[in-house]
């Protein structure tokens, strides 16, 4: 067989990549980009940025006087829940009180959904930025703050074949409360975020959902990173720069636009996915910033679907994706949507096993019952058999919760700290902000807040981190004993 020099040159760079783990060689961002991955391990690029980010870790633990073995520190995962602006501004302010109480660059991971991604989406326009977010959040609200955006529509929109409803709610409705149009892609992370922790966005494929079968469960949760997007807990991914694009039998067939961030924010965050037609024009007529979003009334139709987008594994045989659903396999589009709309927080994309998370911490930033989600995680879990620490509170506690919930793991089960944004420690009756009425000010699909709202939740939001800061700091120690059981008391 005759060896080309440009595959040997191939085959050279991914060795010396997967020899280099944490070494200073770059990875070969584009090897394989159009190659369909089946397996469950993580890919080469994630796999060098948690070595590269573990130094990080290690002297955030120093500073903390927290005593470690080499290259023996805890995957932390922090996540962000749901809940339009209002989780927006709060996994705004979160983080940033996180950096100032010394935490954050203890965190491995970042995941969120919905409106956590809105977040998200922003911090990581900015390379680096968890080494100082002070300015890049200050810049963030200020430009909420500000008027927002003339409303239009990426160009590459043009391009895509599965034009659909996402596409309009991004247009209408997500610019009004981001109040930018970002026409960045996730793949122009790559390289730029050594000392951030690794971002997951999640999503949901609907049709799996709808089923609502349990032994499909595994199949809905859909990850996007930087590198790759697929399904978290079956194991099938595609290159992040080709998730969109037509695939057949693994092999790609039509290249399409990589879907831009504005689009991305729409697709984490369509809470409107299971409104009928009507109900969800009339939050688009609710939340437009002006008459120009007249123009994009024919975005939406009724017969558009939600979140249409090519299935990278269409006509793949089923003995090659032994554990994906058959079902997924026959039909050449999959509608994604708000993950939010199943379960308001990303457990499952940090609970993917080979991502070895020994503590997560939950930013809820929900509406309604604040325990539900982390119960729900709870009963999801022990339906999938999946490792999660046992969930039991006061049943009083979905009414006013605690500011902090610790679910202790063992050896094989991280530990879950959950933290309701509105609770009985920083919003209590004596201070005009009982908690039922707080909880109606900051409506999901009230429309932008104000800067007063958003100024009083980056309070709220950071004082929780104040306030906790003592069980944090003790959860953290513990997953280091955990861990290195000899060195650490």
């Amino acid at each position: 067989m005759k060896v080309t020099p440009q595959a040997l040159m191939m085959t050279v760079s991914a060795l010396l990549y997967t020899l280099a783990s944490g070494s200073i060689l770059s990875p070969p961002e584009d090897l394989n980009v159009t190659q369909v991955r089946i397996g469950h391990t993580l890919n080469e690029a994630e796999k060098q940025h948690v070595t590269r980010r573990r130094l990080t870790v290690q002297q955030c633990l120093k500073k903390l006087n927290i005593p470690y073995t080499l290259n023996k520190v805890p995957n932390i995962a922090l996540i962000g829940s749901g809940g339009g602006q209002r989780a927006m501004v709060g996994l705004l302010a979160s983080v940033l009180e996180l950096k100032k109480q010394g935490l954050l660059d203890c965190m491995m991971y970042l995941s969120g959904v919905s409106g956590s991604t809105w977040a998200m989406a922003s911090l990581y326009k900015h390379p680096n930025w968890s080494s100082d977010p002070k300015p890049v959040t200050e810049e963030i609200v200020q430009r909420l703050n500000g008027l927002g955006v003339v409303l239009r529509y990426p160009e590459k929109w043009d391009q895509y074949d599965n034009l659909n409803q996402v596409h309009g709610w991004s247009a209408h409705v997500v610019t009004t409360f981001v109040k930018e149009i970002d026409e960045h892609v996730l793949s122009d992370q790559r390289g730029k975020h050594d000392m951030d922790p690794y971002p997951i966005y999640t999503v949901i494929d609907k049709e799996i959902r709808d089923r609502n079968q349990t032994k499909s469960l595994k199949d809905v949760w859909v990850e996007m990173t930087p590198h790759e997007a697929g399904y978290s807990l079956t194991g099938a991914f595609v290159d992040q720069k080709c998730f969109g694009s037509k695939f057949n039998n693994g092999t790609l067939i039509k290249e399409q636009p990589e879907m831009d961030m504005l689009y991305v924010q729409g697709l984490c965050g369509s809470a409107a996915a299971d409104f009928s037609p009507s109900a969800a024009w009339s939050v688009v007529k609710k939340n437009m910033l002006c008459a120009l979003g007249d123009l994009f009334a024919g975005v939406i139709k009724p017969t558009f679907s939600w979140g249409t987008t090519y299935n990278f594994l269409h006509n793949m045989r089923a003995e090659e994706v032994r554990e994906v659903d058959s079902y997924i396999l026959k039909s050449g589009t999959r509608d994604y949507i708000d993950a939010g709309l199943l379960l308001n927080a990303p457990y499952f994309s940090v609970l993917r096993p080979e991502r070895n998370v020994d503590l997560i911490i939950s930013l809820d930033y929900s509406e309604g019952d604040p325990m539900m989600t982390v119960l729900d995680a709870y009963k999801m879990s022990m339906e999938m058999g999946i490792a999660f620490p046992h969930v039991e509170f006061p049943e009083k506690d979905r009414e006013e919760p605690k500011d902090i919930y610790v679910f202790p793991g063992d050896d094989n089960t991280p530990t879950v700290i959950h933290m309701p944004l509105f609770n009985r420690v920083n919003c209590n009756v004596s201070d005009d902000c009982e908690l039922e009425n707080i909880r109606e000010r900051y409506k999901t699909l009230q429309g932008a807040l104000d800067p007063a709202k958003i100024k009083e939740l980056m309070d709220r939001a950071g004082a929780n981190v104040i306030n906790t800061k003592s069980t944090l700091l003790e959860e953290i120690r513990k997953a280091v004993s955990k861990i290195n059981p000899i060195h650490v008391k």
